[in-house]
């Protein structure tokens, strides 16, 4: 049975807001889907919650397997879908009623590979009704000019999610596009680089269609174990990837590099994190400052980082530069600890406004 379109969901250990987010995707406007939950091995009550959605619904069809992350789940939603395009779906966020109708329709009438929308980042306590109406533009963008697509969607901050779009899943089965199994942080992003520089048409819709739960320790927050090797291992496949399949736009390619450079804050972080002895961290980021590949990408690409960064980030560049291992790992030092107090602060603000 074909279906128009195919709606992933990973789940693990998701049983506090999993029946809203099933809802949300059940009750759309747009009939013609099917559902392909994923259990990672969830420890709660998840895998119960999804049975008990089964039997109530025939489109929902439920893979049950041992705990392998979540890119690992998301390929097996891949390889058992069966609809014209896919979508992915976070097992705690929600959809605008008319998400897989609006993103469907400019799809059908655009003849478009990818279709992707806004989104928000909500807490328990946000309103989400004011969102579901507005009205919106429309951008298509073909292969002729495909890096005005991607750059308006970096920009917009929208490129680096997988949840805001339909994709064509002959593309990802055709050019076997997958997710990067060993990527723990920035996935996503590397996974839609791959997926609109093959495409022959992207459209953008300018409407708020996704709204993503932020709830307990983002992926930024948690400690990824070599940040730095994964990154550049990930890029140099993306790069490989342009090459084997005739992507020579500079536009992608540079901004794999570009990337690769303004990720040294995170690289920082978790070297700081790391329990490691000051010697080993002074190791680690003396291997960032000779990696022949991030260097060179700092060098040529610095205007574009300084231009796009606060003062302070700049200064961290710049001890990059001049191989001050000290004062990057003070810089490492105070993004933590922004980053934490930041969160800290959010969290009790969200607290007095309740």
């Amino acid at each position: 049975m074909s279906v128009k379109i195919s709606v992933i969901i990973p789940v693990y250990n998701a049983e506090k807001y999993l029946a809203e987010t099933l809802d949300s995707v059940l009750n759309q406007t747009f009939a013609d889907f099917e559902v392909i939950a994923v259990n990672d091995g969830s420890k709660d009550n998840s895998l119960a919650i999804l049975k008990e959605y089964e039997k109530k619904d025939k489109r929902i069809k439920v893979i049950d397997k041992k705990n392998t992350g979540v890119s690992d789940t998301r390929n097996i939603g891949i390889k058992n879908a069966v609809g014209e395009y896919v979508c992915f779906v976070d097992s705690d966020d929600l959809l605008s009623v008319s998400y897989l109708q609006d993103l469907y329709i400019a799809a059908r009438d655009t003849e478009a590979d990818i279709v992707m929308c806004n989104y928000i980042t909500f807490y328990d306590d946000k309103a989400l009704n004011q969102y579901q109406n507005k009205e919106y533009d429309i951008l298509v963008l073909e292969n002729s000019n495909k890096d005005t697509a991607f750059m308006k969607s970096m920009n917009k901050g929208i490129g680096s999610s997988s949840c805001n779009r339909i994709i064509k899943l002959s593309i990802l089965r055709n050019y076997c596009i997958y997710y990067d199994t060993e990527m723990t942080f920035g996935e996503d992003m590397f996974f839609n680089w791959k997926a609109v520089s093959v495409a022959e048409k992207v459209v953008y819709i300018d409407k708020i269609l996704y709204f993503y739960r932020q709830i307990g320790d983002s992926s930024i927050i948690r400690f990824h174990a070599d940040l730095f090797k994964k990154y550049k291992t990930a890029c140099l496949g993306i790069l490989n990837f342009f090459n084997k399949n005739g992507i020579s736009d500079v536009t992608f390619i540079n901004e794999v590099y570009i990337c690769f450079t303004k990720r040294l804050a995170s690289f920082l972080r978790m070297i700081i994190r790391d329990k490691c002895s000051y010697d080993e961290k002074r190791r680690q980021i003396n291997d960032i400052l000779n990696d022949k590949m991030f260097m060179k990408a700092l060098y040529d690409y610095r205007e574009d980082v300084y231009q796009n960064e606060a003062n302070h980030a700049v200064k961290m560049y710049k001890a990059a530069e001049k191989r001050r291992i000290n004062t990057l790992i003070w810089c490492g030092i105070k993004y933590e600890c922004r980053l934490q107090w930041g969160r800290k602060i959010k969290g009790y603000l969200r607290k007095i406004k309740k």
